[in-house]
């Protein structure tokens, strides 16, 4: 009886422990872009909030790029969370390469590419991302 007891609360502490880390990073961000390559930018090129959803689909409310057909897929391994996005269009995609730093903060950089036209050379860009957690919950 007493092992049973012992799995028992065992059990149910790694289930909270694993519901716990699964919230992270589900919710509403800020995200604050720093142009790294264009020193004639200015240095802090973009500021937007996203959604982060749990069924693994990442949105964008305002931005650059914002549109209803601006959405993408996300996924995490451990601290590292990667939220990848093509434009419906073709035009453009994303990629967000972040890592935790606490659970209201995560940090690492942007990619994102253009191809202004068929045939055209790609105009690539890469940022300093800083994300700040703002609700568990999306506003939009």
């Amino acid at each position: 009886m007493k092992n049973f007891v012992r799995n028992v609360i065992a059990i149910s502490l790694l289930g909270s422990a694993t519901i716990a880390h699964a919230a992270f990073p589900i919710g509403e961000w800020t995200v604050n872009l720093w142009n790294d390559i264009n020193t004639s930018a200015p240095p802090n090129i973009s500021s937007y909030k996203i959604c982060i959803e749990s069924n693994g689909i990442w949105r964008v409310q305002n931005g650059p790029q914002s549109s209803p057909s601006w959405n993408g897929k996300w996924f995490n391994k451990g601290n590292n969370v990667h939220l990848l996005s093509v434009h419906s269009s073709g035009q453009y995609g994303t990629s967000l390469e972040v890592s935790r730093v606490t659970n209201t903060s995560m940090s690492g950089y942007r990619q994102w590419i253009n191809y202004p036209y068929p045939g055209s050379p790609a105009v690539f860009e890469v940022s300093t991302t800083v994300l700040s957690f703002n609700s568990a919950t999306c506003s939009f």
